[in-house]
């Protein structure tokens, strides 16, 4: 226990040594307390995003293990690789199934479909023929009845009675025909029903086989994310740069349009250490990093995991091959294709119909797995996608990456010629007139299931 106060002739003076041990100690306790909260949060910031069902269930595994030490992570590491691994080829092995029932079920609906249009070209002949055997029927009727109400005699009512045979015989027949004409109809329903049927699973196949690319796109991400090493950066200027640099330094009046910044400028964010990487040499024109002298030197920063090693300008190929690569381009980073798409040729995504808008990004652009990083030549940019890249480009995009939103039609640089200003002008004049549509022919649907189909498609439909 330390005594901080004492009592001299009457009165409380403080022990000015014990004072000065209590307050350091106090300054200790909270610098490590500090210290812990700082590793807890970096703790937490490390953890991976997911972005497949097989990562985050794993990752939810592990949340509730507390005190994991350094060969737990690199296990627990493993075991995720290796059940992206499993879920990966479980999920390919069910695309290829699916595909192969499409192909099966698309090569089977053109047999579908000439099965019910036959069926339905076969229901108006027998509606036709029982219509007709109609009037049949009414005839013999009318002759057996006539022949009863004339007879007078024996071989009247014989005859009669033989007419009216012939009738109960062309009932039997109207009953058959009438029979047949349900048959087909019935038919020619059930085999509409077929059809749309197949036409549904065809579409949910599609669906489903869509669903399960973008979880196998999902669990090839995670798989390469977990494989990836973020220990290394390196930030170097363009190539151009520096064949720019070094012409101008031999030829004074030599010029070129560009904001190149040198090596030399980069230096500052630099952490590697030049015995193991490499002594940066001052060439006049700039500064150049001299070749390592020790071959896959690069396994000495392996054994410090903990090392962020940034190096600038490096003198070999494979440290870019471990690292993330972030390129001082020559000239402002300028891009329509959205940063880290998925499909990173496809531009759509920077349109937006809807609200009449385009976007285009600037500054800095990140590829979908945070391995190449393009960035405009301004010290500050640099910085901020380092400090990004840091932090494995968690952050979202749109976040820390600055885009800028245009109006789709107001930024046409050409004006419209007069006659067409005139032509608009008058139809916004009359748009508000309300001009009768034309009537569009219906479909006559004997089933429940070419009705359903008429609806989800639009197409009016009528009872036969």
């Amino acid at each position: 226990m330390i005594i901080l106060l004492k009592r001299v002739n009457g009165k409380l003076m403080v022990i000015e040594r014990h004072f000065y041990l209590f307050f350091f100690v106090t300054i200790a306790v909270g610098m490590l307390i500090a210290i812990v909260v700082i590793e807890a949060d970096a703790r937490s910031e490390d953890e991976p995003v997911c972005y497949s069902q097989a990562c985050e269930k794993r990752m939810a595994e592990n949340a509730t293990k507390n005190g994991v030490s350094a060969s737990e992570v690199e296990r627990t590491v493993e075991n995720l690789q290796l059940e992206l691994n499993d879920s990966l080829k479980s999920t390919a092995l069910l695309i290829e199934e699916t595909e192969e029932e499409i192909v099966e079920l698309v090569e089977k609906m053109s047999e579908y479909d000439l099965t019910m249009q036959q069926s339905d070209n076969d229901i108006k002949p027998t509606l036709n023929e029982f219509n007709s055997y109609k009037h049949v029927v009414k005839k013999a009727q009318d002759d057996y009845k006539k022949a009863f109400a004339e007879a007078t005699s024996s071989e009247g009512l014989d005859e009669a009675k033989t007419l009216r045979d012939a009738y109960d015989e062309a009932v039997i027949e109207l009953e058959r025909l009438e029979q047949a004409y349900e048959d087909i109809k019935l038919k020619a329903s059930e085999d509409e029903d077929t059809y749309w049927e197949k036409k549904r699973e065809l579409m949910e196949l599609r669906d489903t086989l869509e669903i399960l690319q973008g979880e196998e796109s999902d669990l090839k991400f995670d798989l390469r994310m977990s494989q990836r090493n973020s220990q290394f950066i390196v930030i170097d200027i363009s190539g151009t740069c520096k064949v720019l640099h070094k012409l101008s330094y031999e030829d004074p009046d030599f010029t070129y349009p560009g904001n190149c910044l040198k090596v030399r400028d980069l230096l500052h964010l630099d952490t590697a250490d030049p015995t193991m990487s490499g002594e940066l040499v001052d060439m006049g024109y700039d500064m150049v990093r001299q070749k390592s002298p020790y071959k896959e030197y690069w396994k000495y920063y392996e054994q410090i995991p903990n090392w962020k090693v940034i190096t600038v300008a490096p003198a070999d190929g494979e440290i870019y091959k471990k690292a993330t690569v972030i390129t001082v381009s020559p000239h402002t980073v300028h891009y329509l294709k959205p940063p880290g798409a998925k499909d990173p040729s496809s531009v759509q995504e920077s349109f937006n119909m809807l609200s009449n808008e385009r976007y285009e990004w600037y500054d800095i652009y990140v590829d979908r797995y945070c391995e190449q990083v393009m960035v405009s030549p301004d010290i500050a940019i640099v910085e901020k996608a380092l400090q990004h890249v840091m932090r494995e480009c968690k952050d979202p995009y749109e976040t820390w990456i600055p885009k800028k939103t245009f109006k789709i039609w107001s930024d046409i640089p050409f004006g419209l010629p007069p006659w067409m200003n005139k032509i608009i002008g008058d139809i916004e004049e009359v748009v508000e007139e309300i001009l009768p549509e034309p009537e569009v022919e219906s479909v006559v649907c004997y089933s429940q299931a070419c009705k359903r189909g008429m609806e989800d498609r639009g197409i009016p439909w009528r009872d036969p």
